[in-house]
């Protein structure tokens, strides 16, 4: 039996073998020879299987891209692109980790994956067993651009937010003996949260906002960003120089002093100025 497929059915061929006897005559003897013929008969029963109708992979991808986009709230619709990240960038920070003060921003990034927002949870990793808060300024670039001269810099902001550097300080600490980057410190997923962004014109000077975090209702840090090393506008045209900056990359700017542990069940609020915007994020 033999089957085939049309129109959306499938159908049945039959194979008949009929067995015959024929004369054979040799030599002026005559005897009975059997045989064998094959009939192929198409009997067309269908079994009524509908064909499988064809799927559009376009469907997929839009799901995917928008499960995989994440856009900045506030600032919609900005996505997210390069998380770039500046160490070092308050002289007391550095010293109270015993660093070298940088001559030059000191830059490293994050993945996206690295990102959460107001309301959800850092989750600790269980590579580490030292994860320290840092409280930031970030900017959000609005507009493409490349070589980008200081004095145009903060034209290119879309917006400011307060996020959170979530450092695997013992990891980071390896690295740094070693020369090392400091990208898995500093990468894990949940370790850059962000709070809602406000757009660059409710801030008229990025270099005097005062930056603060606490920890279960105790202040940990605070600071003002007017003692920044290198101020933001320095920052986006030293960054342009290297990299070409795209609509959606944020700017992370450094930490001041005050940076300490957190441990499961911790609640933090970090806050931008005077309630510009808050973040509020639990540990666990």
């Amino acid at each position: 039996m033999i089957s085939c497929r049309d129109q959306g059915f499938f159908y049945i061929w039959t194979i008949s073998v009929v067995l015959s006897v024929i004369p054979n005559v040799c030599e002026g003897s005559q005897t009975l020879m059997p045989a064998f013929t094959l009939i192929l008969k198409p009997t067309f029963i269908p079994l009524e299987i509908p064909l499988v109708q064809k799927r559009d992979h376009r469907d997929d991808n839009r799901l995917m891209d928008n499960l995989m986009a994440k856009k900045l709230p506030g600032l919609e619709p900005l996505e997210i692109g390069t998380i770039f990240c500046i160490g070092r960038n308050y002289v007391e920070h550095a010293r109270e980790l015993n660093n070298e003060v940088p001559v030059e921003p000191l830059v490293f990034t994050k993945p996206s994956s690295s990102v959460i927002f107001d309301g959800e949870t850092i989750k600790l990793p269980v590579q580490s067993h030292d994860i320290h808060h840092e409280v930031e300024l970030v900017a959000a670039i609005a507009k493409g651009g490349k070589n980008i001269p200081e004095h145009k810099a903060l034209s290119y902001v879309g917006g400011y937010g307060i996020g959170i550097d979530v450092t695997a300080r013992d990891i980071q600490q390896k690295a740094k003996e070693k020369g090392h980057p400091w990208t898995v410190a500093k990468g894990f997923d949940t370790f850059a949260p962000l709070s809602t962004f406000i757009t660059a014109d409710k801030i008229a000077d990025p270099q005097n906002i005062d930056l603060q975090i606490s920890v279960n209702g105790e202040r940990r840090q605070y600071g003002n960003t007017g003692l920044m090393i290198f101020p933001l506008a320095k920052l986006i045209s030293f960054l342009s120089g290297i990299f070409t900056l795209h609509p959606g990359d944020l700017i992370f700017t450094g930490t001041p002093k005050g940076v300490s542990a957190i441990k499961s069940n911790d609640k933090i609020e970090a806050v931008l100025d005077k309630s510009l915007t808050r973040l509020n994020v639990t540990v666990e």
